[in-house]
């Protein structure tokens, strides 16, 4: 299983909520496909389709704050590959096999038990976690059988929709599109289901989840992330180092309690801000560019700080909800 883990690792590493949107999406239908192409086509869809088993994980499981945050994995505890029971419905094995008709879709591949309560997972489920069934359909009318991955995956992400529905979380239609727009860029989702071989249902699930369980890390996360700070503007005449009144009301936004405005000096020199400024003339009526660099780099730092303890904390909150979980897989493609 680690294998796997270190896999939808690497994987994550190129991919981020912000490229899962692009603004030229394909809107072809694979049914639609025809010519000598077809088949590169329909494969390059399932690769984009894979990639959403990877974008979900993020959007779930992290909600990832912004482009080149830290994407934290937790390993499932118990997990195992266990052997086929007899006379277990839950469990299959498909010895050999890498693909399943039509007719077996409905194969429990999978089971996870939370809270005493066991859900079987089917193949149909486990494929329809990444993409449409019309797109993961071979030419031969067969299917690909999962991963352990997509099982993981689907178990992962309903531990944490529960949890949020004990607590009393919910969203809206609003906050669902308001979900969207932040982190893919569109609300609509026929455009997104499009570049991800995904039907708009599927997608409109997807976004529906993502929400909820961003509201429940909002809720048991302590560490908030402050605003992303502005780059100050290079100063039209090329004078770093003359004090102007516009940087002087840009470092004293980010500085904070650091200063003292009516003292006009420092409040106190234990603080990062004073650490890297107090080489620089700074004052409530200016501060050079050269100084407004610097307390932007500082804001930098500290929003990165701050993404990483909320990574942490989120982890570890999720690392306890998954204490007493256990999942168990069928014989799956790793």
């Amino acid at each position: 299983m680690a294998q796997s883990h270190d896999k939808e690792r690497d994987d994550a590493q190129e991919v981020t909520p912000r490229d899962a949107a692009p603004e030229n999406a394909p809107t072809e239908s694979p049914k639609r496909m025809a010519g000598p192409d077809r088949r590169v086509r329909l494969e390059q869809q399932k690769r984009r389709a894979r990639r959403i088993n990877v974008i979900r994980t993020i959007l779930l499981m992290i909600v990832a704050f912004a482009v080149g945050c830290a994407v934290s994995f937790f390993v499932l505890p118990r997990t195992s590959v266990p052997a086929p029971v007899p006379g277990t419905k839950s469990l299959v094995s498909l010895p050999g096999r890498v693909t399943v008709t039509e007719e077996e879709l409905d194969t429990p591949i999978g089971t996870y038990t939370y809270k005493g309560n066991e859900t079987v997972v089917t193949v149909r489920e486990a494929i329809e976690e990444g993409m449409s069934l019309e797109a993961a359909r071979n030419a031969d009318g067969t299917y690909d059988i999962p991963s352990a991955d997509a099982v993981l995956s689907i178990a992962r992400n309903n531990f944490l929709l529960a949890d949020a529905q004990e607590r009393g979380i919910t969203v809206t239609d609003q906050d669902v599109s308001a979900y969207a727009k932040e982190v893919w860029k569109t609300d609509d989702f026929a455009v997104i289901a499009a570049s991800y071989s995904m039907t708009k249902e599927q997608v409109a699930n997807l976004m529906k989840e993502s929400a909820t369980i961003k509201k429940l890390r909002d809720q048991v996360v302590a560490s908030k992330l402050p605003a992303e700070p502005k780059e100050p503007a290079a100063p039209a005449d090329g004078k770093n180092d003359d004090m102007k009144p516009e940087y002087g009301e840009y470092v004293m936004g980010l500085v904070g309690d650091e200063w003292n405005k009516d003292g006009n000096t420092w409040a106190r020199e234990d603080g990062p801000y004073h650490e890297e400024l107090k080489n620089y003339t700074i004052s409530n009526d200016g501060a050079t560019y050269s100084a407004a660099m610097a307390a932007y780099k500082v804001a930098q730092t500290q929003r990165a700080a701050a993404e990483q303890q909320i990574s942490t904390e989120w982890t570890n909150y999720v690392n306890k909800i998954l204490s007493d979980v256990t999942v168990q897989l069928g014989t799956l493609v790793a």
